[in-house]
């Protein structure tokens, strides 16, 4: 009977310091395919020194680029921190934690079509303490748009070139 009160109690330790329990997605993100640009907010649960909210989302088309940027404003509800951002489990992009105003950047994954998370982990001063973000994907053009570009430059140059040469100047 002592071990399953051990145990009970060990387990119910083990989730109250659990990270995912600390933290709240507010307004997840939800892209359609006509409209590749959501706005997400999220909100620490508690107080702590490690909490973390996961966005999920999905692209229907292959080969997209991506941006999103996550802003937090300090003030007399308490302070955000970003620790790190990472997209599928890929660290990159920036940080930056000011006194007043707390900075967290991606720029530049390129994404499949599929199944995407985007994991954002932060310490907080105190709860109900919001983040905000905003994401935007746009899908990387097709090879036909491509050659249709590169053949637009090159006839703009060819008519530049034939004007140039034709083109006198007279001095008086």
């Amino acid at each position: 009977m002592k071990k399953a009160i051990l145990a009970a109690t060990a387990a119910v330790a083990a989730l109250g310091l659990a990270p995912s329990a600390n933290a709240t997605v507010v307004e997840g993100i939800q892209l359609a395919s006509w409209d590749p640009f959501d706005h997400f907010e999220g909100e620490a649960a508690s107080a702590g020194a490690l909490l973390s909210d996961s966005f999920a989302f999905t692209l229907d088309v292959d080969s997209y680029f991506t941006t999103a940027l996550l802003g937090s404003v300090s003030g007399p509800q308490g302070n955000i921190d970003f620790i790190s951002v990472d997209l599928d489990g890929v660290f990159f992009g920036s940080v930056s934690n000011g006194a007043f105003f707390s900075t967290a950047e991606i720029v530049g994954a390129f994404l499949t079509a599929g199944a995407h998370t985007l994991n954002i982990s932060y310490s907080s001063t105190k709860a109900a303490v919001t983040y905000s973000g905003d994401i935007s994907i746009a899908p990387v053009p097709e090879p036909t748009t491509w050659a249709m570009m590169v053949a637009g430059i090159a006839a703009v140059g060819v008519a530049m070139r034939r004007r140039s040469q034709n083109a006198r100047v007279a001095f008086s």
